[in-house]
């Protein structure tokens, strides 16, 4: 869990870091490198573990229900 500090500084650009994190594209990243998603995006959740060897010729989809 990542949150912006509510003391802190740079709230600003802390925030603008987070969005980062959760945005389409690093999300997909994440999850070809075998880490679920915190997006409920079927794009995202449908290429779980690709880019991960362990994950070959497994059944993922049990995971993603």
């Amino acid at each position: 869990m990542t949150v912006v500090n509510k003391s802190g500084k740079n709230k600003e650009a802390a925030y603008q870091v987070l969005l980062g994190l959760v945005s389409e594209n690093v999300q997909t990243m994440l999850s070809k490198a075998g880490r679920l998603s915190v997006q409920n995006d079927p794009g995202i959740r449908n290429v779980y573990g690709a880019d991960n060897d362990l994950f070959k010729g497994k059944n993922l989809q049990a995971i993603l229900k």
